[in-house]
């Protein structure tokens, strides 16, 4: 296994290719390897040894907390080839701001309800909404000239589903 190098892309970090399609376990695996490998108790007394432990610690620690969630990751990915973000560019299709107060009042009603298979099915109803845009995601990644545009809009709808389900599992 390679030594990461300060500085490098989440990916090189790891050791793996920028794809959206990234296996869970090998991320873990990679991650689990290179914190053991990396771990700042292993540097030895040499201050500048250990601060760079530190540091490379630090960056592994980010990659993978940034790669293990497939949305984190397609802003990541987007980033990296150029694509919008999200401040730039906060387009969502048509009716979609109607469609989020909608289902604010719906999260509002399910939750003052008191009734947990209320809450329970809004809460799937999300979740499977987020599991069809990740897939979206996964397509839209896969093609080689990729549609950035097309990939920031899908991850602006993400984050108000995403937002959602935050404020839910909080009790809004």
């Amino acid at each position: 296994m390679r030594q990461p190098e300060l500085g490098e892309d989440h990916f090189q970090t790891l050791g793996m290719a920028p794809s959206f399609d990234v296996s869970s376990q090998e991320l873990s695996e990679r991650h689990l390897s290179y914190s053991r490998r990396l771990h700042p108790d292993h540097a030895g007394d040499d201050p500048a040894s250990r601060a760079k432990a530190v540091m490379l610690s630090a960056q592994v620690n980010e990659a993978y907390s940034v790669l293990k969630d497939p949305f984190q990751r397609a802003e990541y990915l987007l980033g990296l080839e150029g694509g919008p973000a999200a401040s730039e560019d906060k387009r969502v299709p048509a009716g979609f701001l109607e469609e989020m107060l909608e289902l604010r009042d719906d999260l509002e009603g399910h939750l003052a309800s008191g009734k947990q298979e209320r809450v329970t099915g809004f809460r799937e109803f999300l979740e499977g909404r987020l599991g069809t845009l990740r897939d979206e995601l996964r397509d839209l990644f896969a093609v080689e000239a990729r549609n950035l545009p097309e990939i920031r809009q899908t991850l602006n709808v993400a984050a108000y589903f995403r937002g959602l389900l935050r404020d839910l599992r909080d009790g809004a």
